[in-house]
Formats: structure tokens, sequence, C-alpha cells
């Protein structure tokens, strides 16, 4: 009993610690400091371990002998341009992750709940997100800011903290996030553009009556637009950032941070393309396959971290090609002023951003219920079993969670088995029958509409069309079959093949 006792008391403290944890350290944000200070503990246990590790293996020959191999490899590789690029990335990655982790997991707790938020209210409220888009993208422009100015600072011997970052940030708040808003007011535009030439197009095509969904013209014109677009975007993706970056770290105006780093983006332009092209091909494919699996929420952290990788590539590359201007060197861009060519750019990407968010909100339903569709219908596809009936020389391809019921060689049933049984859900069934007994040659000959009516018990046949599959003649029929105790509704597919006939039924207890 006492010990029941004692394992009640403890379990007691145990909850009300945890419940002074949750009001004092998580609810006021004070746990960060914890998560740092536990980080701090792991990093200096694991670097003396690693240590001691080092020191046992290195008395063994054999492992001083391996380390000596690996390192004569080492040396060959950074021979070579391409790995000693690569290596020297990698080591500068993990000295500003050792440096400035708490930094970096600060701004990530900060930006990324706002794209959560932001793709709740995609979800929710599509008028919402058109409000908030843009204020979210300013806060997130500031908390990166802050994060690359006290990186920056701190490799120039200046510990400074993210606050301080986000005061400096805020104080130039215009001309640090002009480059990034100058860059998304231009790719929408041109966005816009290639949606207005391939509307245009559709109307010209229309209007001499040619079909343009296959004319080679017409995807020739599309192609090469939707390529230079994509060019277009590429481009900006590289030179912008890197703009932005040195506005935050040389302090130039915009104007001559533009002209400089167009400069030593050509001096290095074959370093750029490469290692820009193979992240956006790896975020790419990585996105793409997290769209085909969570949709929107795939979408909103592919195009997170392509955005993050990228701008944090472009500081990597900025540190190794680029020397920091000095103050006397500085002080000679004295000219402030944006050139008014760049305003009228912000100011129609707004207008087009305006447009498309209203665009957006009426056609909001029908896009969602369209990607849905688009996304059920590929997970269909990858999650798929086959049937195979070698009697009657056919099969079937069917979703991985249904099972099948072979009533009869010439009979066999797929359901969902949600509720393991042939009373719920929507169920197919396959029937093959001599053609001479089948219904195929009475409803291939009448016309649409209802063939058959029992007054008794209700049930109901009615032909839609006759239609074609597989190169086959085929008959589409429903049949509403009055049933206990719920009313069976059928869509058939009758197909005549050689002296066959296949009975495809769809049969559901809902009407749906």
């Amino acid at each position: 009993m006492n010990s029941i006792s004692n394992f009640f008391k403890n379990f007691d403290a145990f909850l009300t610690k945890s419940v002074e944890y949750i009001d004092n350290r998580v609810i006021t944000g004070k746990f960060v400091k914890d998560i740092l200070y536990f980080l701090n503990i792991l990093i200096h246990y694991l670097a003396k371990k690693s240590r001691k590790t080092y020191f046992v293996l290195k008395k063994s020959p054999r492992f001083s002998l391996f380390i000596k191999i690996l390192e004569s490899i080492f040396r060959f590789l950074l021979k070579i341009p391409f790995f000693n690029l690569l290596f020297g990335l990698l080591a500068e990655i993990v000295r500003i992750i050792i440096i400035c982790y708490s930094e970096i997991f600060l701004v990530f707790a900060l930006t990324f709940p706002t794209t959560i938020i932001l793709l709740n209210w995609f979800q929710t409220s599509i008028f919402t997100f058109c409000l908030a888009l843009i204020p979210v993208i300013v806060l997130d422009i500031i908390c990166v800011s802050a994060l690359y100015y006290c990186i920056d600072r701190r490799e120039s011997g200046d510990k400074i903290s993210l606050w301080k970052g986000i005061l400096f940030v805020l104080r130039h708040c215009i001309s640090i996030s002009f480059p990034i808003i100058l860059e998304l007011a231009i790719m929408l535009e041109i966005l816009v553009a290639f949606i207005i030439v391939s509307l245009v197009l559709v109307y010209i095509f229309t209007l001499l009556q040619i079909s343009w969904s296959g004319s080679i013209i017409y995807w020739f014109i599309v192609s090469v637009t939707g390529f230079f677009m994509l060019v277009c975007f590429f481009v900006l993706s590289v030179l912008m950032p890197q703009t932005y970056l040195t506005v935050i770290i040389d302090h130039l105006p915009f104007y001559h941070a533009l002209q400089r780093t167009k400069i030593y983006i050509k001096s290095k332009a074959a370093s750029y393309l490469f290692l820009y092209i193979l992240l956006y091909l790896i975020c790419g494919f990585f996105t793409w396959h997290l769209i085909l699996s969570y949709l929107y929420f795939g979408l909103a952290i592919g195009i997170y971290f392509t955005l993050a990788l990228g701008t944090f590539l472009g500081f990597l590359l900025r540190k190794r090609y680029v020397s920091a201007l000095k103050p006397h060197e500085i002080s000679q861009y004295t000219d402030q002023k944006i050139h008014f060519i760049f305003k009228i750019l912000i100011v129609f990407g707004i207008i087009n951003y305006v447009l498309i968010s209203i665009l957006l909100i009426k056609e909001y339903q029908p896009l969602i219920t369209f990607v849905q569709q688009q996304q059920n219908n590929y997970l269909a596809s990858q999650q798929v079993k086959e049937y195979t009936n070698d009697t009657y020389n056919y099969s079937i391809r069917y979703p991985q969670n249904w099972t099948f019921y072979q009533w009869q060689t010439n009979s066999v049933t797929f359901y969902n088995n949600y509720t393991d049984t042939l009373s719920g859900g929507t169920w197919m069934t396959i029937t093959i029958s001599p053609y001479s007994e089948s219904l195929f040659d009475q409803l291939s000959t009448v016309t649409p509409g209802v063939v058959a009516y029992d007054p008794q018990s209700r049930d109901v046949m009615t032909k839609v069309s006759n239609i074609t599959i597989q190169g086959y003649d085929a008959v589409n029929y429903l049949y509403t079959r009055s049933a206990i105790p719920y009313t069976h509704y059928e869509e058939h597919y009758l197909i005549h093949k050689d002296d066959n006939a296949y009975d495809i039924s769809f049969t559901s207890v809902t009407n749906d």
C-alpha cells in the first residue's frame, strides 16, 4: 500500500511541476531558453565524447592507416574545383550553424508558423489569405534580414542579439525589403503576361475556327513563352536575393547594390548557375512529392524551404566570392533614390495582385475541387491492385483498400471494406454472360430514356447512351433496384466483346 501511495504522490508532484512549467516557461516563451540550454549541454557532451573516442582510436594502427587513406582521398578531391567548392560550402554551413544555431532556431520559430497560418487561411478563408499574404511576407523578410545581419556582424567580431538585428532592419525596412518585393512584383507581372498570351491565342484560334487544343502552333508558342517565363523566374531568383543581401551587409542603396551584384555574379556565373539549378531541381523533386502526398501542406512546406535554402545558398556564395566593402568605399554611394521604373513595376505588381486575388476569391471553390480531384485520382492510381480472370481474358485494377469476392467464374464483386460487408459504401460487380442471353441488343437499339419500369417493385431501368470502351461497343444504363434495407442505385457499362457481354456495374445505397 505504501508503494502505491508513494507512486501517486510522485505522480501528483510530477503533474504539479508540469503545470507550473507550462505556466511559467511555456506560456511566457521562456521555454526557448531551456531548449537552447539543453542543446548547449548536448553539443558539449558530444564534442567531449568525440574527442575521447578519436584519441583512443588513433592509437590503433589500423585506424591510423584508415585515417591516412581518407586524408589522401580528401586532398585529391580538393584539387577538383567542384568538390573544393562543395566541401567549402559544407564547412561554412557547419560553422554558421554552430555559431548562430540559436538565432536560426528563433527565426525558424517565428517564420515557419506564419506559413502554417497562411495555409490555414488558404483552406478556410481565401479572402483573409489574400489580405494577409503581403504583411506576412514583410514580417518574414524582417526576421530573415535580422538573422543575416546578425550572422554578418558576428563574423566581424560584433556579437549582437537577434532583437538588435530586428531593430536595425526596422530602421531600414523599406530599402532592405525593396529587392524582394520588386522580385515578387516582376514575377507576378510575368505570370499575368503569360496567362494573357495564352488566353489571347485561344481567342484567336476560336475566332479562326481552329482547334487550339490540337494545334502544334498554339502549343509551340505557349511552350516558348512558358520557357521564357521560367528563365526570367530563375534569373530573378538568383539576382534579387543577392541584391537583397548586398543591401543588408554592405548597406548600399538598391540601385548600386543591383549593379554590384550583376558584376560579381557574371564573374562566377558557372558556379551560380550550376548550384542554383541543382538546388531547384532537388527542391522541385521533393516539393512535387510533398504536393502529391499532402497537397496544400506539401506545397507550403516546399515553397518555404525552397525560398529559405535559395537565400542561404546565395549568402554562402556571397561570402565565398565577394569581399566586403570598406567604410570609405560605402560612403561613395550616396544616391538613395530609387529609379522611377522600379516604382512603376511595384505599383503594377500590386494592381495585378489585387486582380488575381479577386479572381481567386470568385473561382476558389471550383479550383479547390478540381485540384483535390486530381490528387485523389493520383493517389488512387498509385495504390492499386490488379485482378485477372484467365477464363474470360480480362484484368482490372482496383484500390488496394478494397477486397473482392469471386461468386462464380463469370462473376466477381469488388467492395470497399470499411464495413467488411456488401451492404455499405460502393461496390462493383463484373458479370460475363453469352451475348445472345444479354440485354445488349435490346438496349443498344432503343433511344435514351426509361426502358423498363415495374409498378409493383418500382424498379427502373434507364438508358443513358451508346458508347465505345477500348474499341468495343458498349451501352451505359442505370438501374434503380428496390431492396431491403436500402434501395440499390446501379450504373452499368454493358460491353460487347466477341461472343460475350461484359456487364460492369457500380452500386451505391446513397445514390452517389
